[in-house]
């Protein structure tokens, strides 16, 4: 079966006509020229089809395209201007014929709820990197697709579009892209009005071949002058030309501008219609598909089948948009000729056959259509109920952003009067992160409740209006850092929703743990969601988030085995016991390969997380991008790829939304702790001087960890010493609290630090203390990456340990594990304030060896400025002026 948009649907018949290529109409002109010029432009990145409406981009193109393997279409409506719509079908589109090309950003897209177009844009680049058969993307209407971030994201898409793909875009008016720069670099094929319009020979043959008509050669001259060869117009005027005597004479009467003739045709053709077909022409003209059941619906008329086959049949301007000949469209000029007509004819019919519409849709199943016809007739408080009683459904199946685009359609007045849509507007924008409009509509949700007379459609909804709002605003305080509201407005949630509510007791069941996991109780934390996941074990929308919660819990706890059996358990009960690909279990794959990555076993973590990809669509949630792209950045830098490190977390920071489960290792402190232990100590110290302002709106158990990476900054920055009493004092109450709190990951990382800063004051009995305290903490509980980068400079204090000690058999397993280690090796510089990291080093070696900066950029396959930061890098721990002194210096200290 072919993919559907996002592949979170089986397919239907409406979203299928959308992405086949339109079927050449027989006898339709053979335009040679425009498909060599086509043909011509293989090579460049973009081929523009941009004129006004009836020029025949569509047609041309479809022509064109008739009997290619390789193409994906997507014919555009309005209802992808909004943009995790947009992508949805557009990597549909795509999916049908490279699926592998799409899976990233797929993926991607369903775990952002709204989504970076550039973001998703990009993914979708780099997964073409690998893609070896060429192929071509048709967006035709892209004129129907209205907004700036599907813009920005097609202008990304065209500006780094690799050679394996040729997008073509068919449009009413320019696409947001640099034509003028893709122009001078010969990157674009263009097809505009002057190239669309028909020329004399091809006027005449398209009066003879496709319309019918025997017309001589001054007729055709005169219609090609009149209608100055648009398509369009001469199809129009060859229906009105059908059926009569006079031809010379009917076409010596065509004059005046565009508007007279498009009025003048809309009466003829009309008019030489049968009654049943003209009504059913008007009344159909409001629908943007046709298929029998909808047409007979909204016209009124029977056999609605053989109607359309007939308008196909008489070139009236019905194109279909499927093999099966199921599902048609008129052309977009002819229905807006109709929706003209009738608006002229019966002003008041349009609201009527509109609510036909939504009635059917709604019906079908097809709810954002029937949302779409409902606003459309004016009917808003219909469009509400649809979009009220649709609101659970999309919030359990994670399309908040999509139901926000229609629940923002109705006028404040109506949404004033509704508290269960208040309540889901409140959980929809909670899921995309905006936290303060969702408070606003929370205290609506409640002031609508309180009304005499409340509007409401979903009243399984309004019954438990209370405990849904007491959830959202736990839900929202836990997301602000506020723990003890969050406490208060959970437990008040569990007060009035029923015990048998298993579904809605969830949120609030979590939202305990998570607050006391918030603020550092791990203890209660675990307690609270061990109880709630064995109580609801059966029951997957909480048994899976609630799952990982209470992984990450126990693994912060120092339960590694644990933490592993909590996610495997769910995952054999709720994922491959079922075989489906529910919500959760791509984030039980990331707890999975954390609990892996900080074991050091990094091809176990790795085969975790492309799990947690495949996965990632549909069943991911809206945080789970931003946790799988830091736990890939994390393994990067494991594995010595420090740039790709740096772009995955700069990937990650750009996808993340507020929520309330704390992010126990914020991303700037993971990135600033990158750049410290590559060498980078100013970036890492700038960093430090931005944390100032923004330190109170931490989570106490995020602050802990930030806290940490400061204090190692400060202590392994050049010229700290006379810091140092203070950075232990504070790392002496962090080791205190954490370990009083069975806080064991933060315990290690803080231990290390502080056996750092009392190496740095001179305090060597300390210091071993502390790092024999770490490292027996470690040992006990598993853990070797939180140990690998911080034990390094403290080889010197690790070789006075009795060597029979746990600590030194520890520090031994990971010291030989590593070998020098990945980040700050012994043998970089012994003396040194900074020592040299492998990299540099190796560039280093490079320099010394006589090559230039562009030769060692070849070499190790980086950027040049990557070249020039290392051995700028180098330079300044070596206290060198030139790479004669560098030299001269690394060979007197043994590092080369």
């Amino acid at each position: 079966m072919a993919a559907s948009p996002g592949g979170a649907q089986p397919a239907n018949p409406l979203i299928e006509a959308r992405f086949f290529i339109p079927q050449p109409r027989a006898g339709s002109v053979p335009r040679r020229r425009l498909a060599q010029k086509l043909s011509a432009g293989t090579g460049t990145r973009l081929t523009l089809l941009s004129a006004p409406a009836g020029f025949g981009k569509s047609s041309l193109l479809a022509q064109w395209l008739e009997g290619e393997p390789d193409v994906a279409w997507l014919a555009l409506t309005p209802a992808e201007s909004e943009p995790s719509q947009f992508w949805r079908y557009f990597l549909a589109a795509v999916a049908r014929i490279r699926p592998s090309a799409t899976e990233a950003a797929a993926s991607q897209l369903e775990a952002t709820p709204a989504p970076d177009c550039i973001a998703i844009s990009r993914t979708f680049v780099n997964a073409l990197a690998v893609e070896s058969r060429p192929f071509t993307l048709v967006l035709d209407d892209y004129h129907e697709v209205d907004g700036l971030e599907i813009g920005e994201g097609i202008a990304f898409l065209v500006d780094n579009l690799p050679p394996v793909m040729r997008l073509v875009i068919a449009t009413r008016s320019d696409p947001p892209v640099a034509l003028s720069r893709l122009r001078a670099r010969g990157d674009i094929c263009e097809i505009r009005v002057d190239d669309l319009r028909f020329t004399r020979e091809e006027v005449g043959a398209f009066l003879s071949a496709t319309m019918r008509l025997e017309v001589n050669d001054n007729g055709v001259a005169s219609l090609e002058s009149r209608t100055e060869g648009w398509p369009a117009g001469l199809q129009l005027a060859g229906l009105s030309l059908q059926g009569r005597d006079d031809l010379g004479a009917v076409i010596d009467s065509f004059g005046g501008d565009d508007r007279y003739i498009f009025d003048y045709l809309l009466d003829e053709v009309l008019a030489h219609q049968p009654p049943d077909v003209r009504q059913f022409l008007l009344y159909t003209s409001v629908l943007g598909r046709l298929n029998a059941g909808l047409c007979e619906a909204v016209s009124g008329c029977s056999g609605g089948q053989a109607t359309l086959e007939r308008l196909e049949r008489d070139n009236l301007f019905v194109i279909p948009l499927d093999q099966k000949r199921e599902w048609y469209r008129y052309h977009h000029l002819f229905a807006e000729v109709l929706q003209a007509a009738i608006g002229t004819a019966e002003p008041g019919r349009l609201s009527e056959l509109h609510g036909r519409a939504s009635a059917w849709y709604a019906a079908h199943g097809h709810t954002g259509e029937a949302i779409h016809h409902a606003l459309a007739a004016g009917d808003i408080a219909n469009a509400a109920d649809l979009i009220e009683t649709s609101w659970r459904a999309m919030d359990t199946s994670r399309h908040p952003a999509t139901w926000l685009s229609w629940a923002r359609q109705l006028p404040a007045t109506e949404l004033a009067a509704r508290p269960v849509l208040n309540a889901g507007m409140a959980w929809a924008l909670l899921s995309v992160g905006d936290l303060e409009q969702a408070s606003m509509y929370l205290d609506a949700a409640d002031a609508a409740a309180a009304e005499p007379a409340p509007v409401v459609a979903d009243h399984t909804e309004f019954n438990v209006l209370a405990g849904v709002v007491a959830s959202a605003r736990a839900y929202l305080a836990q997301a602000n850092g506020d723990a003890r509201a969050t406490i208060v407005h959970a437990r008040r949630a569990l007060d009035v929703l029923p015990a048998t509510d298993r579904l809605r007791r969830g949120s609030p069941s979590a939202l305990l743990g998570i607050a006391a996991w918030a603020v550092g109780d791990l203890e209660a934390a675990e307690a609270a969601l061990a109880d709630g996941v064995a109580a609801r074990s059966d029951d997957s929308r909480y048994a899976l988030p609630a799952s990982y919660v209470l992984g990450l819990i126990q693994v912060g706890r120092g339960e590694l085995d644990r933490a592993q059996r909590t996610y495997q358990r769910a995952i054999d009960v709720h994922g491959e016991a079922t075989g489906q690909q529910l919500p959760g279990l791509a984030d039980l794959h990331i707890g999975l390969a954390d609990v892996s990555y900080e074991r050091n076993e990094l091809d176990a973590a790795e085969v975790a997380l492309a799990t947690s990809k495949e996965l990632g669509n549909p069943a991911a949630g809206p945080h789970w991008s931003y946790r799988w792209l830091t736990l890939a950045a994390r393994l990067a830098a494991a594995r010595g790829d420090t740039d790709g490190a740096f772009a995955l977390f700069d990937r990650a920071e750009e996808q993340y939304v507020r929520g309330p489960v704390p992010s126990v290792r914020p991303i700037g402190a993971l990135r600033a702790r990158l750049q410290l232990r590559h060498g980078n100590i100013q970036d890492a110290v700038a960093w430090v001087d931005r944390q100032t302002a923004g330190l109170d709106l931490l989570q106490p158990i995020e602050r802990e960890f930030v806290d940490i990476v400061m204090a190692e900054i400060a202590v392994r920055r050049p010229g700290s010493r006379s810091g140092v009493p203070a950075i232990t004092e504070k790392l002496e109450a962090i080791v205190s609290a954490a370990s009083a709190s069975s806080r064991i990951a933060n315990l290690i990382e803080a231990g290390i630090v502080l056996a750092q800063a009392y190496d740095v004051a001179g305090d060597s009995a300390r210091a071993r203390q502390a790092v024999e305290d770490a490292l027996t903490t470690g040992g006990q509980a598993g853990f070797i990456m939180p140990l690998v980068d911080g034990v390094q400079p403290l080889r010197s204090i690790i070789a006075t340990l009795d060597p029979a000690s746990p600590a030194a058999a520890y520090a031994a397993t990971v010291l030989a594990e590593f070998g020098p280690g990945p980040f700050a090796p012994a043998a970089s510089g012994a003396g040194l304030p900074e020592p040299l990291t492998p990299r540099e080093i190796e560039v280093l070696g490079l320099v010394a060896g006589g090559m230039r900066n562009h030769e060692i950029a070849e070499r190790l396959v980086i950027s040049l400025a990557t070249v020039k930061r290392h051995i700028a890098n180098a330079y300044g721990k070596l206290g060198a002026r030139n790479r004669v002194e560098a030299i001269d210096a690394a060979r007197s200290l043994d590092i080369l």
